[in-house]
């Protein structure tokens, strides 16, 4: 968020979810307040299914500096309600998005490139292909479809 301000684009950033260790919540409080973020990054707890729908249709990007996942249902909920993301290319974004350019990815642990990324989205410079997204939704629109992707990543792994 700091070098997204930095580069002059007023925005905020929504952070939702739950903290799973006491330590980790402390130290997210203490470095907002230590870069003077506060008035910029607002912590909103866990969410409902249904608020986090509400909130989704009022956002401009869905950022995701994920370090480690096998498959994120928060970028499929981000691009159902129509909204880019902004991801890390952890080899599971990279495999189930790999064809979707609404999810830009960036180099692990890039937060310069995180950041141009997110302010390229909030300036409008690329526009959303709302076929592309449907057509990817459709792919992963039951849980067979989710699990015969899932396979096809492990097997992948095995057979080279």
């Amino acid at each position: 968020m700091e070098k997204v301000l930095e580069k002059g684009v007023a925005a905020k950033l929504a952070v939702a979810g739950k903290f799973y260790n006491k330590s980790v919540e402390i130290f997210f409080f203490k470095l907002i307040e230590s870069l003077s973020l506060n008035d910029y990054i607002t912590f909103l707890g866990f969410l409902s299914h249904s608020k986090l729908t509400s909130l989704l249709k009022t956002c401009k990007v869905m950022v995701y500096p994920s370090y480690l996942d096998a498959v994120s249902m928060v970028t499929m909920e981000s691009l159902s309600n129509n909204l880019p993301v902004v991801a890390y290319d952890i080899p599971a974004i990279r495999f189930n998005y790999k064809n979707v350019r609404a999810v830009m990815k960036v180099p692990t642990g890039s937060t310069c490139d995180m950041a141009d990324k997110i302010v390229s989205l909030l300036k409008g410079y690329f526009t959303l292909d709302f076929n592309e997204i449907r057509f990817f939704l459709k792919k992963f629109s039951n849980w067979h479809n989710v699990i015969k992707s899932e396979a096809d990543l492990i097997k992948s792994y095995f057979i080279k």
